[in-house]
């Protein structure tokens, strides 16, 4: 996942798809149409893609931070207590209830 900045100054996440992946060009078509549904304040925005013979990338709304995992495991540095934590349990069952049960069609979140 690399970082960028769109020229409004908008900080965003690009995930490239790795050489040799085997995702297909109507495998790519279909995920990107299923993430551009999803709107929820607990899931990050697809904002963007890039679909080209050569290359495959999604461009995501940029989370300052880290992520989930290093911040839960304390490799951030940033220290949360378990009430931060409960907050982050309740906000991401919320958002995976979304994934599972609201969005049409169902998207049953696997990383």
């Amino acid at each position: 996942v690399y970082r960028g900045i769109l020229p409004s100054g908008q900080l965003i996440a690009i995930k490239r798809a790795q050489q040799g992946s085997l995702q297909g060009g109507l495998e790519f078509k279909t995920e990107i149409e299923l993430l551009s549904r999803v709107h929820h304040k607990n899931v990050v925005r697809l904002l963007g893609f890039c679909f080209d013979r050569s290359e495959q990338m999604l461009v995501y709304e940029y989370i300052p931070n880290g992520s989930l995992r290093d911040s839960l495991s304390g490799k951030s540095g940033i220290r949360l207590d378990w009430t931060r934590r409960l907050k982050i349990a309740l906000g991401s069952g919320k958002g995976l209830a979304y994934l599972h049960e609201l969005a049409d069609p169902p998207i049953i979140h696997r990383d």
